[in-house]
C-alpha cells in the first residue's frame, strides 16, 4: 500500500490519474477551525469539493475522510 500527498492547482488532474491506477482511493479534506474561529457554513472548500468530485469520478472506489 502506498500513499500520496497532492497540492496544488494541478490537484484534480493528478488525483484523478492516480485513482485511476489505484484499487481504492482515500480522500481527505476539512478545515481546521477551533474555539475561536466560526464558521458561517458547513461547506467543504470549493477546490476540496472539485478534488473529491475529480477521485470520485473515476469509479474507484473511493472513501473520503474528513477532519473537521
Amino acid at each position: 500500500m502506498s500513499s500520496t500527498r497532492i497540492d496544488g492547482n494541478a490537484a484534480g488532474q493528478s488525483a484523478r490519474r492516480l485513482a485511476e491506477a489505484a484499487d481504492i482511493a482515500v480522500v481527505t479534506a476539512g478545515e481546521l477551525t477551533g474555539e475561536e474561529r466560526d464558521r458561517c457554513s458547513l461547506d467543504l472548500p470549493h477546490e476540496q469539493e472539485k478534488l473529491i468530485r475529480a477521485v470520485a469520478a473515476t469509479g474507484t472506489p473511493t472513501v473520503v475522510v474528513l477532519m473537521t
